[in-house]
C-alpha cells in the first residue's frame, strides 16, 4: 500500500473581498455610479433642495472632480482619463468632459443638442459597479451613506 501526501509551499490566501477605501456621502444618495476601470469611480449624488453633485473619485479615494448641479445629471462615460456627464439647462443638454486631472470643458453650445431624452431617461439608470480587480457597495449607518471601495 502506498500513501502519497501532498504539501503546497504556496501561503493560503482568504478569498474575501477587502476594503480599499470609504468615503461619507452625509446624507446624499447615489442615483448613479459607473467603476472608471482603475480603482476609481464617478457617483452622482441626489442631495436635499434638490440638488445633485457629480463627483469623481481616484483609486484612493481622493476626489478628482466635483460640480453642484440643480438638475439631474446623467453619466455617459467614465474612464481611467476621462469622465462625460450631461445635465439640463433649461431645455436643452449641455455635455460636460473631464480630464483626468480634473478640469472640466463644456464640449456643447447653447444651441447645440446632441441627445435625445428617451436614450438619457435610459442611461441614468445604468450603473458599472465593478471592474477586474473590485467593486462598490454604498453602505448606511442611520446617519450618513459611505460609498466603499473593495478588491476581490
Amino acid at each position: 500500500m502506498t500513501i502519497v501526501l501532498a504539501f503546497s509551499l504556496v501561503p493560503l490566501q482568504s478569498d474575501a473581498a477587502s476594503l480599499e477605501w470609504s468615503v461619507n456621502l452625509g446624507n446624499g444618495l447615489v442615483m448613479q455610479l459607473i467603476a472608471d476601470g482603475s480603482g476609481g469611480c464617478a457617483v452622482v449624488v441626489e442631495r436635499s433642495g434638490p440638488s445633485f453633485d457629480v463627483i469623481w473619485f481616484d483609486n484612493k479615494g481622493t476626489v478628482r472632480y466635483q460640480a453642484t448641479l440643480s438638475n439631474w445629471p446623467v453619466l455617459l462615460a467614465c474612464e481611467k482619463k476621462g469622465l462625460v456627464y450631461v445635465h439640463s439647462t433649461g431645455m436643452q443638454y449641455v455635455a460636460v468632459s473631464v480630464d483626468k486631472k480634473g478640469v472640466a470643458t463644456t464640449i456643447t453650445t447653447p444651441v447645440e443638442m446632441h441627445l435625445d431624452t428617451a436614450a438619457l431617461s435610459y442611461d441614468r439608470f445604468v450603473m458599472r459597479r465593478s471592474d477586474s480587480k473590485g467593486f462598490f457597495v454604498e453602505r448606511w449607518d442611520l446617519v450618513s451613506w459611505y460609498l466603499q471601495r473593495y478588491s476581490f
